[in-house]
């Protein structure tokens, strides 16, 4: 099983005890959304793209480019937006 699919376990987990354990319940989208970044973090660090290549990664998916803006300075739309 990869790294990553083991995560996605865990996800499944939380979200099918959710009904069940009042606990989990209150706070489940916030634990899926941790589980779901260390997840695909890890995976991109596990795969060798190298630790600049995966923050930057993650950086562009955010919009961070030196601004919490989606939109480019210079005028053009960010990658997602197209």
């Amino acid at each position: 099983m990869n790294f990553f699919g083991l995560f996605i376990i865990f996800i499944f987990v939380i979200m099918l005890s959710g009904p069940f354990v009042p606990v989990i319940s209150d706070y489940a989208l916030p634990i899926v959304g941790i589980l779901f970044l260390i997840g695909g973090l890890g995976a991109g660090f596990i795969s060798g793209a190298g630790g600049n290549k995966v923050w930057q990664g993650f950086n562009r998916r955010l919009g961070w480019s030196g601004t919490l803006s989606p939109i480019d300075p210079h005028g053009s739309q960010h990658p997602l937006h197209h």
